[in-house]
């Protein structure tokens, strides 16, 4: 790049499971996104640009440029959505590049040292516990209207809308940073589910005979577009909106549309594409991917076609600001020079591999693309059942007629080039466990049931603890200091002040905000522990609101099991437990 530019700002926007039709300007018939299309119409637009089906494996190759399994993450859940600990994001190539660097809203790399954003290269940070408003590490009945959320490692209280609450506090950070150069991370959790809005944005599509559903979130959307269009006025008034990459993408395929059980959509717009979130066609990875930048020599604003994807990001900002990082191996390619060469059709030979894979340990074959310029192949493994497609992706791109049959060799030929990509993605030992480091410094750290391995009922959301989901996992921890420490398991968080064995009043929805049910009470009556072969026993009483042990620790990796036992015989895991090291 021409050196030249200097050190330019860099805002990164991704929101949460807003699919490649779910803005305006790519044809939606009902949704008003005027911001967001003026940014298309103002943008190098990525028209082939690819992610995972899944959220946090997205955002692990988009920090790291490299495919999300090579990095440890391949699940929302079970603890696997924790970045490797040793794998640099693209926030530390920033600040060791003399950018001041902030995240606004969802950061889902991990809760506790040393995965947190704070320990990954932000100097500033606001943000909510797990991958969702609401779920198991969140703060108890957050519900995306006047919440607590983190800031710089303390829980605050926040007035407003969750989305408005992170444009608020990005435009607060570039203020104060408007003469350096910064990184902003501005990843919403809107318009992931529950789909709690302001009924005034959902208003007109109810009015179109949209479902509820589906009108509420167009109308999350439709608040992220408004949001934009105040955070570009503000770097207009600040004089530096020509000096600022703005990048704007979705994580995934879309959430808010309906599909059948082939992926063919049955409510909403998905610009003709097969297959929603979560899913292994074409809809479920390709998404949006807006590049304004109003100094930079890309030219003029236009479509860009080829293969790109998220793992494309880091290097190509790697290139453009001039940051420390030449060198270093990516799973993605730079396009800045192309860019800049004025090109608009880009990777003709590439090949990339998207899989999809919700599962605690990691399974070959299971539900994988290999996409070409030209065809997409498909296989999926699903309770032993495999099934292999081949799509003409020009004469097809609806994905709806399976070539497979009269191509076998073309099979053949993607098989072993994923065989080789999962030989090279998987060398590194990432199918061990993210371990979580207790002992770091004598601060307490809250672990939760969300981290869980090794079961499959899973207890992700808050909804989940209240309906107390049946059954118990370990969390994998590495010891740092050597010592006692102090084991607090609980049934409801902290900030509850409930007691062990109490239930908690159901909450009607209202216009803005979901139900949540009343909670299950379980007569606790005694609570049991496992770590480093030392097992523990305690009678509880209906009178206590946590069991407590103290156990000697000594340094290494090692695996954490609790359970209470309930009256009746049930046993189920402890979905809190807070850890402190005591002496």
């Amino acid at each position: 790049m021409d050196k030249k530019i200097i050190k330019p700002n860099v805002i990164l926007i991704i929101t949460d499971d807003q699919g490649y039709g779910d803005v305006g300007c790519n044809g939606n018939p009902w949704l008003k996104t005027p911001n967001l299309d003026a940014m298309h119409d103002d943008s190098i637009r990525l028209c082939d640009y690819h992610t995972d089906p899944m959220c946090a494996p997205t955002r692990a190759a988009v920090l790291t440029g490299q495919y999300s399994m090579r990095v440890g993450v391949w699940s929302t859940l079970n603890g696997r959505y924790y970045l490797n600990k040793n794998t640099k994001t693209m926030a530390d190539f920033f600040h060791e590049s003399g950018y001041k660097t902030g995240i606004f809203g969802k950061w889902h790399m991990g809760d506790e040292y040393p995965y947190r954003a704070c320990d990954r290269g932000f100097d500033q940070v606001v943000s909510f516990g797990g991958g969702v408003i609401g779920e198991t590490p969140d703060y108890w009945d957050n519900d995306y209207f006047n919440d607590k959320y983190i800031k710089n490692g303390e829980t605050k209280d926040f007035t407003g809308y969750c989305t408005d609450v992170w444009f608020d506090e990005t435009i607060s950070f570039i203020e104060d940073n408007k003469n350096k150069p910064f990184f902003c991370y501005l990843p919403t959790n809107a318009p992931h589910d529950p789909y709690n809005v302001n009924p005034k944005y959902a208003k007109s599509y109810l009015q179109q005979g949209l479902s509820d559903k589906l009108s509420k979130f167009y109308g999350m959307i439709s608040n992220i577009d408004e949001n934009i269009g105040r955070l570009e006025n503000k770097l207009k008034q600040l004089g530096i909106l020509d000096n600022t990459i703005i990048i704007f993408m979705g994580d995934n395929g879309s959430s808010g549309i309906t599909t059948d059980a082939e992926g063919f959509v049955t409510d909403g717009y998905n610009a003709n594409m097969r297959g929603k979130k979560g899913q292994v066609y074409q809809g479920s990875h390709k998404n949006n991917c807006f590049i304004q930048w109003h100094n930079g020599k890309f030219g003029k604003p236009r479509d860009v076609n080829g293969l790109t994807s998220h793992i494309d990001l880091l290097p190509t900002l790697i290139d453009c600001c001039n940051l420390k990082g030449e060198g270093l191996k990516f799973d993605g390619i730079s396009i800045a020079k192309d860019l800049v060469e004025g090109k608009d059709a880009l990777n003709k030979d590439r090949k990339l591999i998207i899989h999809c894979m919700q599962l605690d340990y990691p399974e070959k074959y299971k539900d994988f693309t290999v996409l070409t310029q030209d065809y997409a192949f498909i296989k999926t493994k699903n309770d032993d059942q495999e099934n292999m497609l081949l799509f003409d992706m020009k004469n097809d791109y609806g994905q709806k007629k399976n070539i497979i049959k009269e191509n076998m060799s073309m099979c053949n030929e993607y098989i072993r080039i994923y065989e080789k990509w999962w030989d090279d993605v998987t060398s590194n030992g990432q199918y061990d466990y993210s371990y979580i480091n207790i002992g770091h410094d004598d601060r307490e750290m809250k672990l939760t049931c969300h981290a869980w391995h090794g079961n499959t009922n899973m207890a992700y959301s808050q909804i989940n603890i209240r309906k107390g989901i049946y059954g118990s996992g370990y969390w994998t921890l590495e010891v740092e200091k050597e010592g006692k420490y102090s084991i607090e398991l609980r049934r409801w968080p902290r900030e509850t002040n409930l007691l062990l064995s109490e239930g908690v009043a159901k909450i009607p929805a209202t216009e803005k905000t979901h139900q949540r049910p009343e909670g299950k009470v379980y007569e606790i009556c005694g609570a049991k522990i496992s770590i480093q072969g030392n097992f523990q026993i305690q009678e509880l009483s209906s009178k206590d609101s946590a069991a407590t042990f103290i156990v000697d620790l000594h340094q290494g990796k090692t695996k954490l099991q609790t359970w209470f036992l309930c009256k009746n015989g049930d046993c189920i895991g402890a979905y809190y437990i807070y850890i402190k090291y005591i002496s």
